[in-house]
């Protein structure tokens, strides 16, 4: 029997989205780089996302499938995926959004190149119906901290991190914004990420999700600056100003 190389780990939580995992998966299954294990974990769906799962690892063996015993939410989800990963590198991608077929090759390249911890890539804009709109989300190429606080362009599936990295910067459930919040972590250490200027993920947003769930978030995210980094008063009104600008500008096409 043929024992599967793994050098990229990519991690699918899901929860209640048959309409859009097989997309998903199938985007994975595609990727033009295959050492890869595809770690789906099922959050307590009430749908019929588990028969999904169940239906493309039986048609490839790269998949390894987890179901959670109790609903756990997506952030201690992820960190079940990260924790069992074989790989050297952890690819999450969120069970609605879609890879470019290029995405891992490219973004894994880039990482050699620039021997880093993390790194992450333009995307696209999708609706519910997979139509783009808007302009592209495209990412600066080099990063600090400062810059993370005045716009997150860090999306989930987005990303690639090095496992041992990633280990020690878990994501928590405490935060309404559970994966900003490990991004600010990651980049006290790192200090400075670097960014592919081309578009290789579909990022999808739709009414009534969390992603689009404006007023909520801002609240959420005013939390992290006086809460979680402990700025000030006026420090925070800064940031949340450009918070404010960018995340109108991205989604004022969603209505």
């Amino acid at each position: 029997m043929q024992t599967l190389v793994v050098t990229c780990s990519v991690i699918i939580p899901v929860y209640n989205s048959e309409k859009y995992l097989e997309m998903t998966i199938k985007s994975v299954i595609v990727q033009t780089y295959a050492d890869i294990e595809i770690v789906i974990i099922d959050d307590c769906s009430t749908d019929s996302s588990y028969d999904v799962i169940k239906k493309w690892g039986a048609a490839d063996s790269r998949i390894r499938i987890l179901r959670n015993e109790k609903k756990l939410g997506v952030a201690e989800t992820r960190n079940k995926g990260i924790e069992t990963a074989l790989g050297e590198y952890i690819a999450l991608l969120d069970s609605d959004d879609i890879w470019l077929p290029e995405k891992l090759e490219k973004q894994i390249s880039f990482m050699e190149e620039k021997c880093c911890s993390l790194s992450y890539c333009s995307y696209d804009l999708i609706n519910s119906t997979d139509n783009i709109f808007g302009e592209p989300f495209l990412v600066p190429k080099m990063a600090n901290l400062s810059a993370l606080l005045k716009n997150n362009f860090l999306s989930c599936s987005t990303i690639i991190v090095r496992r041992e990295f990633f280990l020690n910067h878990l994501f928590s459930s405490e935060y309404y914004h559970e994966d900003y919040v490990v991004w600010l972590s990651m980049l006290k250490e790192c200090k400075i990420v670097y960014g592919i200027n081309e578009v290789l993920a579909k990022y999808r947003v739709m009414k009534g999700t969390r992603s689009a769930n404006k007023i909520k978030s801002a609240k959420e995210r005013w939390k992290i600056y006086r809460d979680l980094l402990k700025m000030n008063v006026f420090v925070s009104i800064y940031f949340f100003a450009f918070y404010v600008y960018k995340s109108l500008k991205k989604y004022k096409k969603i209505n």
